[in-house]
């Protein structure tokens, strides 16, 4: 069965999501295939991205400290092995890069984890994602050759799709992240407790060897 995660990489439900839904798979069977799917909170974001207090600032407000936005969801960070370090971003930066990225490794079993090194990149070390030289670490931590990775991002490789996909994300009603797709027909919203996640995964498995019966 297929999970696909529509997520952004700036988004730290979907960092939650991820690790609650890998504390259901170490129990779901190994028979699931996990696969990103892009979304961008702020895609009219400039390509060099943004300085973080000014976003937030001019998001909500002269008087907002950037460095305590996402301080509520600390609590649940932890209980699922986060350690979040806002202090630590400077700049809100545009995922067109990072989602790209994450496509070169479609249909790879990597990519999976290839998205925890992007959260723990951006949300416990404050790296800029949409620095490509930034992202070419990251994917040579993978096993990548460095150099092939760096030129890829250089070009345009995979922008048009990525662009497409947000779009129709978008169109089909997606405002949210994460979203999970339960073997191409049960959809999923929120960072579900891992134990809910499970018990969805159990009936999509169900559901779905009914109709193929």
């Amino acid at each position: 069965m297929e999970i696909e995660i529509f997520s952004d990489l700036i988004c730290p439900w979907c960092f939650i999501g991820k690790r609650r839904l890998d504390r259901a798979l170490a129990t779901a069977g190994n028979d699931i295939r996990v696969t990103w799917r892009p979304f961008q909170l702020y895609p009219d974001l400039p390509m060099q991205g943004v300085d973080r207090a000014t976003f937030y600032k001019a998001r909500f407000g002269p008087d907002v400290d950037a460095k305590k936005i996402g301080e509520h969801i600390g609590v649940e960070a932890d209980e699922a092995g986060i350690t979040l370090d806002y202090s630590r971003i400077a700049t809100v930066p545009n995922t067109l890069s990072g989602h790209r990225l994450v496509s070169f490794f479609e249909g790879d079993p990597r990519q999976h984890a290839l998205m925890d090194d992007l959260f723990c990149a951006y949300f416990c070390e404050g790296r800029d994602l949409g620095d490509v030289d930034v992202l070419a670490d990251i994917g040579a931590g993978q096993g990548e050759d460095r150099d092939t990775i760096h030129a890829r991002l250089l070009s345009d490789e995979g922008a048009r799709a990525i662009r497409a996909q947000v779009q129709g994300a978008y169109g089909s009603g997606l405002s949210g992240v994460p979203y999970f797709v339960l073997g191409g027909k049960f959809g999923v919203p929120g960072a579900q407790s891992s134990d809910t996640m499970g018990q969805l995964i159990a009936r999509a498995r169900e559901k779905l060897a009914e109709t193929s019966a």
